[in-house]
């Protein structure tokens, strides 16, 4: 944005000014500002409603995204070192350190 840009909410009070005036011409001129005039004069008439329908597609999709961020992933997946680890399922005695059994390389 230039430093001569409007901020969006002068937009309206420049609209109301006369063409000759430098801060209309510069939304007149601008791309950035001529856009941003439009959408608000847009906004303002009510334009492109949505219709009830694509309304009804769109929370479908956004409820399956929801319940597939959110599902319930199931247990972590054990490592190999603690499939391959006896010593903890068995009850075994505590170690300070564990059995060779327990290394996580052969």
């Amino acid at each position: 944005m230039a430093d001569s840009c409007p901020t969006v909410e002068v937009l309206a009070d420049l609209a109301a000014l006369p063409a000759d005036d430098p801060r209309r011409r510069h939304v007149q001129d601008c791309p950035r500002c001529r856009a941003r005039l439009l959408d608000y004069q847009d906004f303002l008439a009510g334009g492109a409603p949505v219709s009830a329908a694509s309304l009804e597609d769109a929370l479908d999709r956004l409820d399956a995204a929801l319940r597939d961020a959110t599902a319930d992933p199931g247990p972590a997946p054990r490592s190999r070192a603690a499939k391959r680890c006896r010593c903890a399922r068995s009850g075994a005695r505590r170690w300070p350190w564990p059995p060779s059994s327990c290394w996580p390389w052969p």
